[in-house]
Parts: structure tokens; C-alpha cells; sequence
């Protein structure tokens, strides 16, 4: 759950209200923890005073609230579902199994890939437009969806991508670039 507090000098931090409600992966089947290799996205945003929430468990996402933790607005979009190769998820496995603690953490987790890539990869806000890196592949490059704050697409590009589900590729936008 994502809160909203407030500062007061006399009474330090006060909780005012609960503004969003998130869920994770977890799960148990033969007393084993469900975990998928290519997790769902949350990650959230403070810019312009406002507070922009991604999350794709609920689809290509981004709820906006205030300060107070209000709702201001929402960002939805509906790209093509994109499947995960067959061919990703065996090299995938195939490097895990060479890990020494590979038979540890597979007594413990039951390790699978979703059907489909999530609905974006990472997000950031910028000069009051949203940027969606998502998984949609052209070359070596990901698709890059610029929106404004109701969702409206402004321009579709793509930026270069390593094809690895490991590395944490984020990006920065800053004046326009």
C-alpha cells in the first residue's frame, strides 16, 4: 500500500490516508514459493507535484494522484500483448541450471515465465509528458511511447536494448532527449 503522511514539528509524521493498493507475485504450490522469472512492473514517480503510480498487473497503467493522494487522473493504454519466445525462456533456464545455487533456490521456488511480456518495461516523467519503455522489439531497439498526462500519444520511438532479462536497463529523459 502506498500512504500519505504529513509533518507536523510538534507531532512529527501523521498518517492522513492509504491511496493505492498494490499486488506482488507470491504464491505456494507443494509448500514451494511460486516466483516468475520476468516479474509484473510497479515503480512510482514524484514530478510536478503529483504522484505518477505504474503498474502492470493492472494492464499499461499509470494512476496519478496530488499530494493528498487524491486521484488526478489516469493513463491507459492498450498495445498489442506481446508473447515471451520459447526460445528466451530455455536459454533462460539453461543459464539458471549452471548456477551453484541453482538446486537450493529450485527446492524453494517453483520458477516460471508468464505467457506474455508485461504491458511496459519501465516508465519516467518528464517536462509534463510520460515515456513507456516497453518490450515490443524492432532490431535491437525497444519501442519508447511518449504520452501526455491523459494518455494521449505524442510520438513513438525506439531506444537500443541488450536482450537480457537480468540487466536493469533504465533511462533518463531530460529536456525532451
Amino acid at each position: 500500500e502506498m500512504c500519505v503522511y504529513e509533518y507536523n514539528k510538534e507531532k512529527g509524521f501523521q498518517f492522513k490516508n492509504i491511496f493505492y493498493y498494490f499486488q506482488v507475485d507470491v504464491g505456494k504450490t507443494k509448500g514451494k514459493s511460486n516466483s516468475p522469472i520476468l516479474k509484473n512492473y510497479f515503480g512510482f514517480i514524484i514530478e510536478d507535484g503529483k504522484i505518477f503510480v505504474g503498474d502492470t498487473y493492472r494492464g499499461f497503467s499509470v494512476e496519478i494522484f496530488n499530494s493528498e493522494g487524491k486521484e488526478a487522473g489516469k493513463i491507459r493504454l492498450y498495445p498489442e500483448r506481446i508473447k515471451i519466445p520459447s526460445s528466451l525462456k530455455k536459454d533462460t533456464f539453461k543459464k539458471l541450471e549452471q548456477s551453484p545455487k541453482y538446486k537450493m533456490f529450485k527446492s524453494m521456488y517453483n520458477y516460471y515465465f508468464p505467457e506474455y511480456y508485461p504491458d511496459f518495461y519501465r516508465f519516467d516523467v518528464e517536462d509534463e509528458k510520460v515515456y513507456f519503455l516497453t518490450y515490443k522489439k524492432l532490431d535491437n531497439r525497444r519501442e519508447l511511447i511518449i504520452t501526455d498526462y491523459s494518455g494521449k500519444i505524442l510520438k513513438r520511438s525506439t531506444v537500443p536494448w541488450l536482450e537480457n532479462y537480468r540487466v536493469h536497463m533504465n533511462f533518463a529523459i531530460a529536456n525532451n532527449k
